[in-house]
């Protein structure tokens, strides 16, 4: 469960302290977004049809 919230937290939730202003609006970011990992905040069924990779095999 506490990974779910972390994600949400992270990818889902646009936090006011993290917008910026273009052209004379404010543009909500998620920290994912300010992270580089994003361009978007997720929706949570986004989130939760979201596969995780599996790992790859060391050479």
């Amino acid at each position: 469960h506490f990974f779910l919230v972390a994600v949400a937290y992270n990818f889902v939730r646009p936090h006011r302290s993290l917008r910026v202003q273009q052209v004379g609006r404010w543009v909500q970011r998620t920290p994912g977004m300010v992270a580089g990992l994003t361009d978007h905040p997720w929706t949570v069924e986004e989130l939760l049809r979201f596969r995780v990779p599996a790992p790859q095999k060391a050479a």
